[in-house]
């Protein structure tokens, strides 16, 4: 049977509809979810991994995603939907541009008394101005960008953490882009 909401918001969809709405529903249900409260990066890694099936349900393997998160540091908390919107935007800002060979890698791993989360890709790339723009905007310095999700996730860690925590773009033509969020160790 063809689901014919799916068909209306998918139209390009040739797969399983039963296990793309399961995976999208738990995606959402997780975002709407205690929004107040913090969740463990098991959590967040657990999200992401359904975002992620969905877009390899989606994309039939033109992209790649690869997580390592060292299990030492799963427990510890952070907030809710700060992974997800990262490899969204290195994945539609970066690597959709590829007809094939996209790659988006996540690290999670502990330096010292922080948390290091980096989100990397294999796609085009931005020039220095470009990539000094981005991090002023994600800053609140500027008004260059209309994407939020950066934005957002910076803005809800420094509020949380203190202005020491945050999101970083770092990026070069040709060479990809890689995001880093900087959280304090919290269990």
């Amino acid at each position: 049977a063809v689901c014919i909401v799916c068909r209306c918001f998918f139209p390009d969809l040739h797969y399983d509809f039963g296990q793309t709405l399961l995976l999208l529903a738990r995606i959402l249900r997780y975002g709407v979810s205690d929004p107040s409260g913090p969740v463990t990066l098991r959590d967040e890694a657990k999200n992401l991994d359904d975002y992620i099936r969905l877009q390899e349900l989606r994309y039939h393997g033109t992209v790649r995603f690869a997580v390592s998160i060292d299990p030492g540091i799963l427990d510890c908390a952070c907030l809710r939907m700060i992974l997800q919107p990262i490899v969204e935007n290195a994945l539609y800002h970066g690597v959709t541009s590829l007809e094939r060979g996209g790659q988006v890698q996540v690290l999670g791993y502990r330096d010292g008394e922080n948390l290091v989360l980096r989100i990397s890709d294999n796609g085009q790339g931005m020039e220095e101005d470009r990539v000094r723009l981005l991090n002023d905007y994600i800053c609140g310095k500027n008004e260059a960008f209309r994407s939020i999700g950066l934005k957002n996730v910076s803005r809800r860690i420094r509020l949380c953490y203190g202005e020491d925590y945050g999101v970083l773009v770092q990026s070069a033509p040709g060479r990809g882009t890689m995001v880093t969020v900087t959280l304090p160790v919290r269990t």
